[in-house]
């Protein structure tokens, strides 16, 4: 945290710093019922086991970005990196399996090559998804030979939402109607490009295809003669249902899903760091920007009662991408403010409470305050819930990375809120 002239004396009485110290407290209990994926320090794409936390790093810088929280999720397309199966109908193309260095360090990449034909050169897959439904497919690509990539989906309408990508500018280029994209460089020449859309309705089936270009952004004028040697490398396809994508998921013969991690705090690991009638609470961290959240709210976490009873302490981000500050007392809102905005950088919240003293700021905006209410206190708060929703409750999970959690058993001033979040 930042030190300033308007820096809390009082230390905080729980101090969370999971991106300096790579591991979990012993007082958290986590769990994940899968394997999942993150990018370790020097940039290679790692696994980690079942019920074992994923501490997340900026794959260009190396920069620790904290607990790694998701939802669960499912990759809806088989043989994920070999893309030489059959499972991947080829047009114009061919592929030469495992050919360079991966993102997760080994030699896995393929190559897709163009056939010396006027064609469209490109390879697909025709998984079943339902209707009126937002999904995002993704895959990691590098430059070859070629440089331009196009992503394509067919939706139930017969609709074919769709992007290009160029691999030397690390750019979007052209986006059809219907299509969201994204491209994020995890480095040594690897992007991984991501389009979203809807699947519409009706009784077509849906695809996704990748495809080379010479240079062309012009939707429509995907054709073009290759040579027979040119090609582009591919690895790591992923189709989800939601919004945005999440952590990459292998897949072989089958579609396969990560479970949602989970992680908190309870019984005296709580209680003897809380105080209900006053406090602030302080975190940092992020989530992904430049997609449709369809109104979702992804917590940095929730204190709460382990009864569905809303008492409740939350900092969120709202499905208007804005940060947020709730606290209810008896099913009852008492303060609801919001602060700043998401901006896809590294994001520092606190929200203080005191019988009619709220306070929320987010890097160091100007203290959004409420001067009427009560601390979340009935029923007593009995747990901190780190990236998500207590149990019983579905959804909510953060999709993104918390680098410091802390709690300060006093309403630090306003002052102090500006001063520790700058």
């Amino acid at each position: 945290m930042t030190i300033s002239a308007n820096y809390p004396v009082i230390r905080p009485s729980l101090l969370l710093d999971f991106a300096n110290t790579k591991q979990l407290d012993p007082r958290v209990t986590f769990s994940r019922a899968s394997t999942g994926t993150y990018f370790d320090s020097n940039g290679v794409l790692q696994t980690a086991a079942a019920g074992v936390a994923r501490f997340d790093h900026d794959p260009i810088t190396g920069e620790s970005k904290g607990l790694l929280i998701e939802e669960q999720r499912s990759n809806l397309l088989t043989y994920s990196e070999q893309f030489d199966n059959a499972a991947w109908v080829k047009s114009g193309s061919t592929v030469t399996a495992n050919t360079a260095t991966a993102p997760d360090g080994a030699l896995t990449a393929e190559k897709l090559i163009e056939t010396a034909t006027n064609a469209v050169h490109r390879f697909e897959q025709f998984p079943t998804l339902p209707d009126n439904t937002a999904c995002v497919s993704s895959i990691y690509v590098k430059a070859a030979e070629r440089s331009f990539v196009y992503l394509e989906a067919r939706t139930k309408a017969g609709t074919f939402p769709g992007a290009f990508f160029n691999l030397s500018a690390g750019s979007v280029g052209a986006i059809s109607s219907g299509a969201e994209a994204n491209i994020t460089s995890v480095g040594n020449g690897w992007f991984r490009c991501s389009i979203g859309f809807n699947t519409a309705t009706g009784g077509s089936s849906l695809y996704v295809g990748f495809q080379t270009a010479t240079g062309s952004t012009t939707f429509g004028d995907r054709s073009y003669t290759g040579d027979g040697t040119s090609g582009i490398y591919l690895w790591g396809a992923q189709l989800e249902v939601g919004a945005f994508p999440t952590s990459y998921i292998p897949t072989v013969a089958s579609q396969v899903t990560r479970s949602a991690d989970t992680a908190s705090m309870t019984g005296s690991n709580f209680s003897s760091w809380y105080r209900a009638d006053e406090g602030t609470l302080y975190s940092e961290g992020q989530v992904e920007t430049n997609r449709n959240y369809s109104g979702s709210f992804r917590h940095f976490f929730q204190l709460s009662p382990t009864s569905n009873v809303e008492s409740i302490i939350n900092i969120i981000i709202n499905g208007f991408n804005v940060p947020q500050s709730q606290i209810k007392n008896a099913n009852v809102n008492q303060s609801d403010l919001t602060s700043g905005s998401n901006t896809g950088t590294l994001l520092k919240f606190a929200s203080a409470y005191k019988t009619n003293d709220f306070g929320f700021s987010t890097n160091g905006a100007t203290v959004a305050t409420d001067t009427s209410g009560l601390p979340a206190i009935s029923p007593a708060i009995e747990q901190i819930r780190i990236g998500g929703v207590r149990d019983g409750n579905s959804g909510g999970q953060l999709n993104g990375t918390i680098k410091r959690l802390a709690f300060y058993p006093k309403r630090l001033s306003n002052t102090e809120l500006q001063g520790i979040t700058s």
